[in-house]
C-alpha cells in the first residue's frame, strides 16, 4: 500500500487531544489517558495497551530531558481497524536513533543506552511509525493495529460458483469481502486479505473501496480493491474465480477507474497486474525484480498534472530526467543545499511483507550517520531472511535526498517513480538479491 500519512487523515472524526506538561508526574496520567480513550474507540484492551505503554515511554524520556516549562501534546484517532497516538514534543535533547530496526540495548551498555531503553520498548511495541520535524518540535505518530483472525488454509476455497451464471457489479460489503478473501488468498495477495475483518473495516473507515462480480445467487466470481485516499490511488487485483468468464478483469478495472476519476486523486498505480490485466489503458512506469523474473508496475492519469519540484542530487538526476520526459510530467529538478537538517543519527522505519520476503525501508529522519545506517538495516534484514529489499524517497521532502549517497552504495538502484506519491513523487529503489548481484 501506499506509505501512511504522516499525519492523520481530515475525515477523522474521532481525535482527541490534549496538552500536558513535559514533567515526570504527568507521564502515569498520559498513559492511563491513551488506554482509556482506546477504550472509549472499541479498541481491544491489547491495542489500547500497547500505545499506552509506548506512549508513557516516549513521555518519560522527554519529561527526563526537557527543560522546565516544556509541554507535549498527545493526540488520539481511531480508524476502526487501527489506532493512532501523535505526541508533539521538543526536539532539543530527543534521540531518535532507538526506532531503528537494528537498534538494541545489551546489559552490559553505558548509562546513555540503557536511560534510551524506553524508546526502543515503544518503537517495537507499535506497527508503524513515522516523524516530521515542525520547528523546533518533533511529531511522532504511533500506529497500533487492531488483532484480526487470519483465514485458515481450509478457508481460503470459497464455495464452487456456477461460473457460467450470469453476474454483475456490486458493492463490496462484508459478507462479499469475506469471500474475494477467499478466492484471492495467496502469498502475492496484500496481506490484510488473509483478514476478512480487517478488510471490512478498511473498507468502513474509507481507507479502501472496491467492487465484486457476483452471481444472482450471490456467488463471487472476482473482486477489485483500490486504496482512494491522497492525491494517488492504489489498485489492488482484479482476481477472478478459476474458470470464471472472460471480462470479469476489464469490466472491474474500468469500473474502478470511472470511482476514482470521481474523487480527487490525480492518477492510479497498481504494483501486481495479472495476465488478464488491460494494461494497454496504462503506462509503464517500470519494474520491480522478482524471484521469477520482473514485474510491471503500471499507472493511468486521471486529472491533468499540476507539475511539481523534485529534490534530488547529481546521482539522480539522468534517470529522473529521462523517467519524466518519457512520462510527459511537467518537473523541476533541484538540488538540496548541504548540510541540511538533522542530527547525528538518522532513522529508517520498515514495514516488513515475511511471505513475500520482502522489506520497505522508509526515511523517517534525517541524520548524519545515513550510510552506515542504511548498511546496518541491509544486513539486518538480509540475515532475517528479507531477499527483497526496497526504499521508498519522497521527493518533495529535499531531506530525504541525503539518504541517496549511502542507497547506491548499499547497491540500490532506482527503479521507477510513482506521480505525487507522498508529499511529491515517491522514488522507488531496490536492491537486487545477493544471487542477482555483480551479474
Amino acid at each position: 500500500m501506499m506509505p501512511p500519512a504522516a499525519t492523520p487523515s481530515p475525515e477523522d472524526g474521532g481525535g482527541v487531544s490534549l496538552s500536558l506538561p513535559a514533567a515526570p508526574a504527568f507521564v502515569a496520567p498520559a498513559a492511563h489517558l491513551v488506554e482509556g480513550i482506546g477504550a472509549a474507540f472499541g479498541m481491544p484492551a491489547e491495542t489500547a495497551r500497547a500505545l499506552a505503554l509506548a506512549s508513557e515511554e516516549v513521555i518519560a524520556f522527554v519529561a527526563g530531558q526537557s527543560a522546565p516549562g516544556g509541554r507535549v501534546t498527545l493526540s488520539c484517532h481511531d480508524r476502526r481497524y487501527r489506532m493512532s497516538v501523535e505526541i508533539s514534543l521538543p526536539a532539543a535533547g530527543f534521540d531518535p536513533r532507538m526506532f531503528n530496526l537494528t537498534q538494541a540495548v545489551s546489559p552490559e551498555a553505558g548509562a546513555e543506552d540503557l536511560d534510551h531503553l524506553g524508546l526502543l520498548l515503544a518503537a517495537r511495541m507499535v506497527d508503524e511509525f513515522a516523524f516530521v520535524r515542525d520547528g523546533g518540535r518533533i511529531r511522532l505518530l504511533l500506529h497500533k493495529l487492531r488483532p484480526y483472525p487470519r483465514l485458515a488454509p481450509a478457508e481460503t476455497a470459497p464455495p464452487a460458483p456456477d461460473l457460467a451464471a450470469a453476474w454483475r457489479l456490486a458493492p463490496a460489503t462484508p459478507e462479499r469481502l469475506d469471500l474475494l478473501a477467499r478466492l484471492a488468498a495467496g502469498p502475492a495477495a496484500p496481506g490484510f486479505l488473509a483478514q476478512p475483518g480487517r478488510l471490512a473495516d478498511m473498507v468502513a473507515a474509507g481507507d479502501l473501496d472496491g467492487l465484486v462480480a457476483q452471481t444472482a445467487d450471490g456467488a463471487v466470481l472476482g473482486g477489485a480493491l483500490w486504496q482512494p485516499s491522497g492525491r494517488i490511488a492504489e489498485l489492488f487485483g482484479p482476481w477472478r474465480a478459476a474458470g470464471a468468464p472472460a471480462g470479469i478483469e476489464t469490466a472491474l478495472v474500468e469500473a474502478g477507474l470511472i470511482a476514482l476519476a470521481r474523487g480527487p486523486a490525480l492518477g492510479v498505480i497498481n504494483r501486481a497486474p495479472g495476465p488478464d490485466f488491460p494494461a494497454d489503458w496504462f503506462e509503464r512506469l517500470g519494474s520491480l525484480a522478482t524471484a521469477g523474473g520482473t514485474r510491471p508496475v503500471l499507472f493511468r492519469q486521471l486529472h491533468e498534472d499540476p507539475g511539481a519540484v523534485s529534490w534530488a542530487g547529481p546521482e539522480l538526476t539522468p534517470f529522473l530526467a529521462a523517467h519524466y520526459a518519457a512520462l510527459g510530467l511537467p518537473r523541476r529538478l533541484v538540488a538540496p543545499a548541504e548540510g541540511g537538517p538533522g542530527g547525528p543519527s538518522s532513522v529508517l522505519s520498515a514495514v516488513t511483507r515475511r511471505a513475500e520476503g520482502r522489506a520497505v525501508l522508509r526515511p523517517a529522519l534525517p541524520g548524519a550517520d545515513c550510510a552506515d545506517n542504511i548498511a546496518r538495516h541491509c544486513r539486518h534484514l538480509e540475515r532475517s531472511g528479507f531477499a527483497d529489499l526496497q526504499c521508498e524517497l519522497d521527493l518533495g521532502q529535499g531531506w530525504q535526498a541525503g539518504f541517496v549517497p549511502g542507497l547506491l552504495a548499499a547497491g540500490f538502484v532506482p527503479r521507477f517513480v510513482i506521480p505525487h506519491g507522498g508529499e511529491g513523487d515517491l522514488l522507488v529503489l531496490q536492491r537486487p538479491a545477493p544471487a542477482e548481484r555483480g551479474r
